[in-house]
């Protein structure tokens, strides 16, 4: 197992580098820039500094500006030099060299910018030319000390690629003010921070990132790079990277480091890399059979716990002949496995049209379909006549189905499970159509309906057979049964909450989604949604479901939360630890942060398999109290399967944020109990690499902020709707 890391050793054990003041007559804004782009050091803190360098006694901070050229233009008041021993301090070690990798890349004409998290991302520009645009491939370069070896190494991976315009934006005059970035001179900078000083020093030449918000605009595609065959792809592009960009001559000499082995990739010593219990990967189905691969087994043994109730089942569509044809042709395939439809739908328009329907009825009748739905969930679905819906257009959508659900067809001991046609691609980029599936979902929730929307041209389509198991466990889960189950879950009377968030564009803050009291099966008991802000609203759902979990299973033994953030806040868990109090408990708090490791990302590659994909359940300690946990279909040496990366976790002690003392068990444990909700996403057959736990609550999240009541209703609280 190996990490797309390499050993480097310094070749200067002593650098002179420049330290800046001054920069308090600046504006708030300048000050702002200044002090994202360098390293403050200030007495007190680094005390090695100054007793190294005897210029700057007088000074309370000095800084050390890493990244160059992003602060263009901003000049502090004084300048110093100092001979600093790379290894008195770390944190300023390694914004050396990165100042020197950055130095590097830009004298090549390389744009490079500062990612969120401080890495260097640099953009090499590809053969790819057109003479309207410019192809580059980014790749991620990050220093560090004592991580994956002893001493310092470097993280190379290969980021995504892009497509920037050669028209600058000044001569594009459609382009809006905001919603892109733009490469200036050698940065990588948002259109909307473009201030005088940039115009100042390049003439106004800066070029538009194309991204889907502009590239109608411009005129340009998107760059779309789909990898089939993700691990072995990107360890061939951080490999080469390496050995052409990296382990040179220039490299080294330049940046000033040494590679002791090469153009090797760090190998992970064996105590690192640790695989969960055989037991653990166990699914159980309907007829009790035991397997690790839904997209195989479902099919063939149905659902692990069926839907208690049967549901009565209606159609909601537009009101147009092509949408009754698809209703039609999609009742047959559910039904009765047939897909058939065209002789039935509406009259002939003449004998041409006639023997032209006469030829696509034995067409379509060629299909495979496997199945009808009941034999899938095992229930007979109920079609009453008079309770299907159509509307007129997407505009008196809304107006018209509720109407329709105001009607005494509907009956309160009944339960209804609505199937949504959609002539919204996903894809889509109208706000108003998808607007139109959220407000929908959100009305059919608040007469307690439940429902599944299908994308009208997928329906029939050569692929729709493998659709159709994906259907049916989403209506499972929805209707309150079981897809599949874990054989022996791993949370003994352990109340697990998850904890997700949404981010989107056009929405000013940030929701949270949360899933409340998994049950010892795995399913959920309760949902909500709320602003990130508004703790109020978390506490209060909190309070409730511990208390619905003594009254089921009595005290929990821990209180495990799997969080979208690395930390609690300290007056996040002073409110958790009252709210215990208030419940008369007292139990350990565990806060298991979970995020999906990116193509960006240090991670684990296996070398004895073809693919370089590691096996299902394999889970690498990194850091501390860091890991990656791999869920995938892989359980053989060498076997096919989807590629998923990895989730990152980090394990924390939610009372203090404490990871040094995390008992090894109990590590294990939370890992695998991780493990085994990734294995309970009932939205698709396909394994998943992200726990229920943080994806269900984050589907949540999603959709709430486009509710007309920015809230989740009463229904959704307790229904598996967003699947």
């Amino acid at each position: 197992m190996i990490v797309n890391s390499t050993k480097i050793e310094l070749a200067e054990k002593v650098r002179v580098i420049d330290l800046f003041a001054g920069i308090g007559g600046f504006s708030v804004g300048l000050q702002k820039a200044y002090k994202k782009n360098s390293i403050r050091m200030s007495v007190g803190r680094d005390d090695f500094l100054w007793n190294q360098c005897s210029s700057i006694a007088k000074e309370d901070e000095v800084f050390f500006n890493n990244w160059e050229e992003e602060t263009t233009g901003i000049t502090p008041e004084r300048t110093y030099q100092a001979e600093f021993e790379m290894s008195k301090n770390f944190r300023l070690a390694k914004a050396v060299l990165t100042q020197s990798i950055v130095r590097y890349f830009r004298k090549r004409g390389c744009p490079v910018r500062r990612d969120f998290i401080g890495r260097a991302e640099v953009w090499i520009r590809t053969q790819q030319v057109d003479g309207v645009s410019t192809s580059y491939q980014r790749y991620i370069i990050q220093p560090r000390y004592n991580d994956q070896c002893d001493g310092w190494q470097l993280d190379i991976a290969e980021g995504r690629n892009s497509v920037v315009s050669m028209t600058p934006v000044k001569d594009i005059a459609e382009l809006p003010q905001d919603g892109y970035d733009v490469i200036c001179n050698h940065c990588v900078i948002p259109i909307k921070r473009i201030e005088q000083r940039h115009w100042t020093a390049t003439n106004g030449l800066f070029y538009p990132i194309v991204n889907p918000g502009i590239s109608g605009t411009v005129g340009i595609k998107c760059s779309h790079k789909r990898e089939t065959d993700k691990f072995a792809s990107k360890l061939a592009a951080a490999q080469t990277f390496l050995d052409s960009w990296i382990c040179t001559d220039d490299f080294k000499r330049e940046v000033g480091v040494i590679f002791p082995n090469g153009n090797q990739f760090i190998s992970l010593p064996a105590d690192k890399v640790m695989m969960v219990d055989e037991e653990a990967k166990e699914l159980v189905y309907g007829d009790r059979t035991n397997g690790k691969s839904p997209r195989l087994e479902f099919r063939n043994h149905g659902p692990y716990k069926r839907p208690e109730t049967p549901f009565t089942y209606f159609f909601i569509t537009k009101d147009d002949d092509t949408s009754k044809f698809y209703r039609m042709r999609l009742f047959n395939i559910l039904q009765y496995a047939k897909d058939y439809c065209y002789g039935n739908w509406s009259k002939p328009v003449d004998e041409k049209d006639k023997e032209f329907r006469k030829k696509e009825d034995a067409r379509i009748n060629a299909k495979t379909i496997d199945k009808p739905i009941a034999e899938y969930l095992l229930q007979r679905p109920i079609w009453e006549g008079g309770l299907s819906c159509t509307y007129t257009s997407d505009q008196t959508a809304i107006t018209e189905i509720r109407k329709h659900l105001q009607s005494s067809r509907f009956h309160k001991d009944q339960r209804y499970i609505a199937i949504i046609i959609s002539d919204i691609p996903r894809d889509n980029l109208n706000k108003e159509k998808h607007e139109l599936y959220y407000l929908l979902k959100e009305l059919l929730m608040q007469y307690g309906i439940t429902s599944q929307v299908i994308y009208r041209n997928n329906i029939g389509n050569s692929s729709f057979n493998w659709f159709i198991p994906n259907i049916a466990a989403a209506l499972v889960g929805k209707m309150g049964g079981m897809a599949w189950g874990v054989k022996s879950l791993v949370q003994g009377n352990d109340m697990i909450v998850g904890i997700g968030a949404s981010w989107q564009r056009g929405i000013k803050k940030p929701y949270l989604g949360s899933a409340f009291c998994f049950d010892k099966e795995g399913g959920f008991r309760n949902f909500n949604s709320c602003r990130a802000d508004d703790t109020e609203t978390l506490q209060s759902d909190l309070k409730k479901s511990i208390w619905n979990f003594c009254e089921d299973y009595g005290k929990p033994d821990r209180l495990i939360i799997h969080y979208y953030k690395k930390k609690l806040k300290r007056e996040e868990s002073e409110q958790i630890e009252n709210m215990l109090r208030q419940c008369d408990f007292d139990c350990p708090i565990y806060v298991v942060n979970v995020v999906t490791a990116s193509n960006e990302d240090l991670i684990a590659f296996d070398t004895t398999q073809y693919d370089k994909m590691p096996m299902s359940g394999t889970y690498i300690h990194l850091r501390n109290n860091e890991y990656l946990l791999y869920n995938n279909e892989r359980y053989a040496t060498n076997g096919k399967a989807d590629k998923l990366y990895p989730i990152k976790l980090t394990i924390s002690n939610g009372s203090n944020n404490d990871a040094n003392n995390l008992d090894g068990k109990v590590v294990r444990e939370i890992i695998t109990q991780v493990y085994q909700f990734c294995r309970l996403y009932w939205k698709s057959v396909k394994m998943q690499n992200v726990p229920i736990t943080i994806a269900y609550p984050e589907l949540v999240a999603k959709y709430v902020p486009h509710f007309s009541q920015e809230e989740l209703p009463e229904f959704g609280r307790k229904n598996l709707w967003m699947l």
